[in-house]
């Protein structure tokens, strides 16, 4: 946590830049208020980092974040990605359906990653397991032939031939068949370094919104809230924008901010 008032720690900031201070100077804030629908909100109490990438709809005064992660590993025998988070928290939510961000956001892609479980224990990372990082692969469950001296649990060996039941037995029972997962490697659509956003749908395989903003500040929902607002800016030319203290970019989502005349100036300091 960074240091607040006095001596308090504190997660998120309603002050321009967060609690990350992403912003040097203070940035442009587009007019009026912007609903924002509370399911597409982090879950209280995460934090929505200033810096996230948004589409601000001026007519309907609505506003849609979108998320992006940066995968620092992938375990392709497990569907388990490993992401970066920072102070504000879990993002990801149980449900998203993820794609690696490509070089043109108007092409639709062929993989999708839908997101099953979080495990979010960890300070400076959530492991995501999901349907698949890979296609091409398959997992099949051969029999074990000799056990002798090995411990069945701590070797993650099953129980009948469909995976469906890990052994509790920490001796070989010599009533029970054993079995251990092979799993044949396809090909990777998700790697390390690459950065994930969220996709409009299972069917439309592409980005869910071009963004035409960023967050203002830090916002985090009320349990008890049926809406909230949300700031955004579209110009912060005096000053850097700390790109290392928001959420991921990629030259592809920076372009679009570019073209839907929005102002930053990024750096890479941190």
């Amino acid at each position: 946590m960074r240091q607040g008032t006095i001596n308090n720690y504190i997660k998120f900031s309603k002050s321009f830049g967060g609690v990350r201070k992403c912003y040097e100077g203070k940035p442009t804030i587009a007019v009026g208020g912007f609903m924002c629908e509370p399911t597409l909100m982090p879950v209280a109490p995460n934090v929505m980092a200033a810096g996230t990438l948004v589409y601000a709809d001026e007519q309907a005064r609505t506003i849609v974040p979108i998320y992006t992660f940066k995968v620092k590993s992938v375990d392709a025998s497990e569907n388990k990605i490993t992401i970066e988070k920072f102070e504000t928290g879990t993002i990801a939510k149980v449900g998203m359906k993820l794609l690696v961000v490509g070089s043109d956001l108007a092409q639709a892609v062929s993989n999708l990653s839908t997101v099953i479980a979080i495990d979010s224990s960890n300070a400076d990372y959530d492991v995501l397991t999901v349907d698949a990082v890979s296609t091409g692969g398959s997992t099949s469950y051969t029999e074990v032939t000799d056990t002798t001296g090995k411990n069945p649990k701590t070797e993650g060996w099953y129980e009948d031939n469909a995976g469906a039941t890990l052994t509790t037995d920490e001796t070989p029972d010599n009533q029970k068949t054993y079995y251990k997962k092979v799993v044949t490697s396809g090909t990777a659509f998700v790697a390390q370094g690459d950065v994930l956003a969220e996709a409009e749908s299972a069917s439309v395989k592409k980005i869910k919104a071009i963004p035409n903003g960023l967050t203002y500040c830090d916002n985090v929902l009320d349990p008890d809230a049926y809406a909230i607002d949300i700031d955004y800016i579209w110009n912060c030319m005096e000053k850097p924008v700390l790109e290392r203290r928001m959420p991921p970019l990629t030259a592809s989502l920076k372009k679009a901010l570019r073209d839907n005349e929005c102002y930053f100036r990024f750096s890479n300091r941190k």
